[in-house]
């Protein structure tokens, strides 16, 4: 009697004991993601994009990466200025910020292209997509009338954002500012 007693008792203790370690060991690889990142998860898969948190296994690498935005700006004045249809001369200063889709595919597109660090590095972001922000705007003034520009701004904005956001590779525009519009002179 006194050995069915000792082996319920063990049985009953391990039971007892089991699920708790299995608790801890879980929580242990349980990684948990804030909004501003998300987890690129190289394992024996593959690579996966984690937007949650989620459990990571020990053999898994995973690696962070910052999706925040990335404010620059694009100044267009003196001899960069825009042109109008009508030859008017326009000074443009464009506050533009950037960040990475929140979409797995586009987040390791922009890791394949950019790598991790360079990915968050606000002045790479900003040397690779200022010039298309630049030939933007320009096209974009090309279609207006110099009385037009000012006028009808929120045009003008909404067209820049079409010709430039099919063209970021993986990052989209969180906003944009046209802060000056300033004529030159007709020429």
């Amino acid at each position: 009697m006194l050995e069915w007693w000792n082996g319920f008792a063990a049985g009953t203790a391990a039971g007892a004991i089991l699920p708790i370690v299995t608790a801890l060991g879980l929580k242990a690889c349980y990684e948990r993601v804030d909004p501003a990142t998300v987890l690129v998860l190289q394992g024996a898969r593959g690579r996966s994009v984690a937007l949650r948190s989620r459990l990571v296994w020990p053999t898994t690498q995973v690696r962070r990466l910052a999706v925040h935005a990335h404010p620059f700006e694009v100044s267009l004045q003196d001899d960069q200025a825009v042109w109008t249809r009508d030859r008017v001369r326009v000074e443009v200063v464009a506050r533009i910020t950037l960040r990475i889709a929140r979409d797995s595919a586009q987040i390791l597109g922009v890791i394949d292209w950019l790598g991790y660090e360079r990915a968050t590095d606000s002045k790479v972001i900003r040397d690779a997509f200022a010039p298309q922000l630049e030939e933007a705007l320009h096209a974009v003034a090309s279609t207006f009338d110099g009385e037009d520009v000012y006028a009808r701004r929120l045009d003008f904005r909404q067209r820049v954002i079409e010709l430039v956001a099919p063209h970021l590779r993986g990052f989209v525009v969180d906003e944009l500012a046209i802060s000056t519009f300033q004529k030159i002179a007709a020429t």
